[in-house]
């Protein structure tokens, strides 16, 4: 269901923004040129849940964001990036006791990665082309029921960071994947 809402946000936008001759399945979001946005579902908040992509990216001056739920502002905040300088594919989780996960895989060279965060309620794992490579205790309170925010992809909600790379794939599952 995600994966539409994407497609269609980046379809409002004309084509210019799909990488088509470059993309890891198909057409990719080039975040280079613009960020897409979708109105996420519950399951972007609930306890268990794995977001992946496939993501890359071509330098590592600044922060990449692939994937971000909701405003930096909200508890229900969470991303996954590459590290501003090392390139390190990390998690932002900021209601959880340890809230950035930072892994040393260079994720910035590039190639295509896979790259997902599975969160199990226990457990938050980064995992990079199906390897773990970071993994921190999960402390997020439990979120009262509410309505989802937005999602973006290439950059953060509010879209003050974006990503020098493109980005194809994205699915969020209400499961903690394998």
């Amino acid at each position: 269901m995600q994966i539409v809402a994407l497609l269609c946000t980046v379809l409002v936008f004309g084509s210019t923004c799909l990488a088509a001759d470059d993309a890891k399945i198909g057409g990719a979001l080039d975040a280079r040129l613009l960020s897409a946005r979708a109105q996420a579902d519950a399951a972007c908040n609930s306890r268990t849940f794995t977001v992946e992509c496939w993501a890359k990216v071509r330098g590592k001056d600044g922060f990449n964001i692939f994937v971000a739920n909701e405003p930096k502002s909200s508890k229900a905040h969470w991303e996954i990036y590459a590290y501003a300088k090392t390139g390190g594919f990390s998690a932002y989780l900021p209601a959880n006791r340890q809230a950035e996960i930072k892994s040393s895989f260079d994720v910035t060279d590039g190639k295509w990665h896979h790259l997902a965060m599975v969160i199990d309620g226990g457990q938050i794992r980064l995992y990079a082309d199906g390897r773990e490579v970071a993994r921190a205790k999960d402390t997020r309170p439990v979120r009262k029921t509410g309505r989802p925010g937005q999602l973006a992809f290439g950059s953060l909600v509010s879209g003050r960071i974006g990503c020098n790379g493109s980005i194809d794939e994205v699915r969020i599952s209400k499961t903690a994947r394998k």
